[in-house]
């Protein structure tokens, strides 16, 4: 089943949050960085003017930051990481060239008086350049956010070690972990903390790799687990509607076919959740199911 229409209804708030942390602070320093280095060269090299520094160069790489602010916005809302790649790679072959048009359109419309317009190969040539810049900055964007995700994981593993230190001997520890999951409760990490959820807060759950993302109504947080083992430790009170979703059967409020003829799955707390056609076999027998 193609969910590239329901992409924000599987990423994660926490997967979303990691890219925006990062996104304003890429964007001030992807322009900083790419503005000095660039006028600098010029300068260097005679191509133009070092005047053209001004309001010219300023407004076209404001309008490279601005490109590069949009991008990390819709990395931020792709399903999946290669999806990510492919956006990336689209925004990589046009925003060069659109930066040098945008560039060539600002000294075209306002000249400078004793400079001759850029020429297309200067624009070409300036395209060229800045792939590079736009290279660079989408290589540190991924780097920063999988680098956030990471550490927030790390915590929480260290942070569970901690725990487990804590306790008097091995068979403590053991009888701990026991009794948490016999109650079904769980430790996930959010953000920078490691918080305790309770199977009965969980409304729905979303596969993420190798982890998972249990979605409550007021916290969330990520675990490294299948879907398959949560499954069984869930028990019957979820239902599997798509290989990369559980839903609590209680937490359902509507079911929803759609157009196009997929199905979506409405929780009383407004999130969407779109069945695959493996799990749906008809409207009527996943009505019968819930």
């Amino acid at each position: 089943m193609n969910l590239s229409h329901d992409a924000n209804m599987f990423r994660s708030r926490h997967e979303v949050s990691l890219f925006r942390r990062v996104n304003v602070k890429a964007m001030i320093l992807f322009w900083i960085v790419a503005f000095v280095i660039n006028s600098i060269r010029a300068y260097a090299m005679d191509e133009l003017p070092f005047h053209l520094a001004g309001g010219h160069r300023i407004a076209a790489f404001s309008f490279a930051g601005l490109m590069s602010f949009l991008l990390a916005e819709i990395l931020a809302r792709a399903s999946d990481s290669r999806t990510r790649i492919i956006y990336a790679l689209l925004a990589l072959a046009i925003m060069p060239f659109a930066h040098s048009f945008f560039l060539k359109l600002s000294c075209s419309l306002a000249p400078i008086e004793g400079v001759a317009p850029m020429s297309w190969s200067e624009c070409v040539v300036q395209a060229l350049i800045m792939t590079g810049y736009f290279a660079a900055w989408i290589a540190a964007h991924f780097a920063l956010a999988n680098h956030k995700e990471l550490s927030d994981v790390r915590l929480a593993m260290r942070q569970s070690d901690f725990h487990a230190r804590t306790l008097d001997t091995g068979e403590t520890c053991k009888f701990e972990a026991e009794e948490d999951r016999e109650r079904h409760i769980f430790w996930a990490a959010n953000g920078t903390k490691h918080v305790k959820i309770e199977a009965s807060d969980i409304q729905w759950v979303q596969a993420n790799g190798d982890y998972v993302v249990l979605h409550t109504d007021d916290i969330g947080g990520m675990m490294r687990s299948t879907l398959a083992k949560l499954e069984g430790d869930l028990g019957s009170a979820f239902l599997r509607v798509h290989r990369s979703a559980l839903v609590r059967r209680e937490a359902i409020a509507s079911v929803v076919r759609r157009p196009s003829g997929t199905i979506t799955l409405t929780l009383k707390n407004g999130s969407d959740v779109p069945v695959g056609r493996s799990y749906s076999r008809g409207l009527r027998e996943l009505r019968e199911r819930l």
